[in-house]
């Protein structure tokens, strides 16, 4: 395993996820496995052959934020965030209303569950000319808003889809030479969402970008050094299964830079770090979740805190 540093998160519940596409789920007995019911609308389903979630009747409780795109070679994603004021089981009802009356089939995920964790996580089986078009619907709370989040995939070819399909939709937040900011999308980026895990493969896509497509040369890629997990005062690695919650206390978790690889510049420094730490607490979007604030994320340097950054000051700095 290459060691390549992470920064400290000290994450609330990310719960675990692996994989690009379909990804095993906890079992579901199959007479559970069944369509979300849904109210009939009143007006007549209107027959359309292509259907795209362009073709839904946007409310005005919906802020829109952005918009990004991304294609591969298996499926092209648009993915669309919106801030909402309505309560989400009027979101909820809006969304089923409005894909009955496009031709659409609506599935609960696994994951579904409105009335006491608000996770409004659906999946729209579109009509489509050709391969298979989903939507999928994620609904986070940041602080005091509300956010709805529409990932819109086609499938080149036709795919089976059922409640245990999930998403692996990436916002990677990076920081450009002039100072400016960029935000990129990766419709399916492989991960998992356990603690040690989710913050190495966010890394990885975060450091892809700023080099490949940004050309960042204030630092150097052969002189990345960093893990993601725990270390003791004097910075050596810990591996998670001797860590208790007696010892704890003893080591810390997040980023662990091997070196001090930053750029020298305090500001450049505290961009680069600021829009890693953004990807790494903020930029998962399949993630029905409430961020309270707190949240926060530590890179750590021979054993000692170099950094944090809380979810609240991050969100401050953007839509997320």
């Amino acid at each position: 395993m290459n060691r390549i540093a992470l920064i400290g998160i000290v994450l609330i519940a990310l719960t675990g996820c692996a994989g690009k596409g379909n990804t095993a789920s906890p079992d579901v007995p199959s007479s559970q496995i069944t369509p979300a019911t849904t109210p009939v609308p009143s007006s007549t389903p209107t027959k359309v052959e292509n259907v795209t979630f362009k073709d839904y009747a946007l409310q005005s409780w919906s802020l829109p934020l952005r918009e990004l795109n991304h294609s591969d070679a298996d499926a092209s994603y648009i993915l669309y965030e919106y801030e909402v004021t309505k309560p989400l089981t009027e979101v909820d009802d809006w969304l089923r209303s409005e894909s009955i009356r496009l031709g659409g089939k609506v599935i609960e995920r696994y994951s579904f569950n409105i009335t006491s964790n608000a996770n409004l996580d659906l999946i729209i089986e579109l009509p489509s000319e050709t391969g298979t078009r989903i939507i999928s619907t994620y609904t986070t709370k940041y602080v005091d808003k509300q956010h709805l989040v529409i990932e819109e995939t086609l499938f080149k070819n036709s795919t089976s889809i059922d409640q245990n399909y999930e998403d692996h939709a990436l916002i990677i937040f990076t920081t450009l030479e002039d100072g400016s900011t960029k935000e990129s999308f990766k419709g399916s980026y492989p991960h998992q969402h356990t603690d040690i895990y989710s913050i190495h493969f966010y890394s990885l896509a975060f450091f892809e970008e700023l080099f490949k497509v940004d050309r960042y040369n204030l630092i150097k890629q052969s002189e990345l050094n960093y893990f993601a997990g725990y270390s003791d005062k004097e910075g050596k690695e810990v591996f998670y299964e001797s860590v208790t919650e007696e010892n704890s206390d003893q080591f810390t978790f997040g980023i662990q830079l091997q070196e001090d690889f930053l750029p020298k510049d305090e500001i450049q420094r505290d961009r680069l770090l600021r829009s890693w730490a953004k990807t790494l607490l903020l930029g998962d979007k399949a993630y029905s979740r409430i961020i309270e604030g707190q949240e926060q994320i530590n890179f750590v340097l021979q054993g000692k805190i170099l950094k944090s950054f809380t979810a609240r000051e991050l969100i401050s700095d953007t839509s997320v």
